[in-house]
């Protein structure tokens, strides 16, 4: 015949009893009280970047445009305002 593998009460019982001698109670609300702690910190954070992620693709178009390279339009009018800048401008 075959042999079965099974678990012997005595020691699946035995090994139950071994990982119950370290457990503590106080240790064990310490445990979820330092969990939730972190969790509280990081749902509002998860909040937060939600919306930034959802909007990454459009942050990138608009920094692609703010580097693009200025047209020739652009260009004469930033050199205009450049020269412009550099005479006194007198109220009266």
């Amino acid at each position: 015949m075959y042999p079965y593998n099974y678990v012997k009460p005595q020691s699946f019982f035995g090994n139950i009893k071994n990982s119950m001698r370290g457990f503590s109670f106080n240790n064990f609300l310490d445990g979820c009280q330092k969990t939730l702690g972190v969790v509280n910190q990081a749902l509002p954070i998860v909040n937060q970047l939600g919306p930034i992620v959802t909007n990454a693709k459009t942050m990138f178009k608009i920094a692609n445009i703010v580097n693009a390279p200025d047209e020739a339009g652009q260009n004469s009018t930033r050199e205009n305002s450049t020269t412009n800048t550099n005479k006194p401008i007198f109220y009266i």
